[in-house]
């Protein structure tokens, strides 16, 4: 799997952000904006109000969580509309190794064309300059309290999944549990001695295989996707359950 270490932020939920660095030497000649559902035009009329609040420190934690979470959106809705079938194909070929890999190559080429076109869609709606956030951004990437900060300004979705809670309940530990072994072992890779760049190519290249096979099983398995976690812990009244938090810790600790 050949692929730029800046595709990496196209999957990552709000991670991505990581990722602008690579975006801000881009010279915006194409100005039109994309048609975004009303649900995202909203979002971006609130974030803007949101803004002008406090138009002396716009770049708070919450404030630079926020874009996160409105690029990642952007991003997931433009992808979503321009390749309406690769998901449900990739998902297709969960057992079929090669295939898999294939197809999430494909995607990564266009979740990251999506990536660029949301940032700039949210560079000009909402009047940003996108070096100051992320210099900004700096402070507070792989941070626990950054990680909380993405849950806690998510924009509340229309509908969540229907799931019973103890059905969700089973769903999340096993998925948590899942993604620590996942975590546990990638990190494991990258403490060899003398690691060559080469290596370092391939860890990446199970880092990403990883997220997507983790997001897919929970899918496939449970009926839900990835991106409605929070939300579904706080609908079911599961962010003060002893387990789920100690899972939750577990995991702010490996992405920080």
């Amino acid at each position: 799997m050949k692929i730029s270490y800046a595709k990496i932020f196209t999957i990552a939920g709000g991670f991505i952000i990581a990722g602008l660095g690579q975006i801000l030497y881009l010279t915006y000649s194409n100005r039109s904006l994309d048609k975004l559902s009303t649900w995202l035009e909203n979002y971006i009329d609130d974030f803007k109000k949101k803004l002008k609040e406090n138009l002396k420190n716009p770049f708070t934690i919450d404030n630079i969580a926020g874009i996160v979470n409105l690029i990642t959106e952007i991003e997931d809705y433009l992808y979503s509309r321009d390749n309406p079938n690769l998901e449900g194909i990739r998902m297709s070929y969960l057992n079929d190794s090669i295939r898999y890999e294939q197809a999430i190559n494909q995607e990564l080429e266009l979740h990251e064309k999506a990536f660029t076109k949301a940032i700039q869609i949210v560079e000009r709606r909402l009047e940003i300059n996108f070096i100051d956030l992320q210099e900004k951004f700096i402070n507070y990437k792989n941070n626990k309290e950054f990680t909380m900060a993405l849950e806690k300004n998510q924009k509340n979705f229309e509908t969540l999944p229907q799931i019973e809670k103890d059905l969700f309940r089973k769903a999340y530990l096993s998925y948590t549990e899942n993604a620590i072994k996942k975590e546990m072992f990638s990190k494991s890779l990258l403490t060899f001695p003398n690691l060559k760049h080469d290596h370092k190519d391939i860890v990446l290249d199970v880092y990403i295989l990883n997220k997507y096979l983790l997001k897919d099983n929970l899918e496939k398995e449970y009926g839900f996707k990835e991106k409605y976690i929070y939300q579904l812990l706080r609908k079911h009244e599961l962010l003060n359950d002893p387990e789920i938090i100690s899972r939750r810790e577990v995991l702010y600790l490996y992405n920080s």
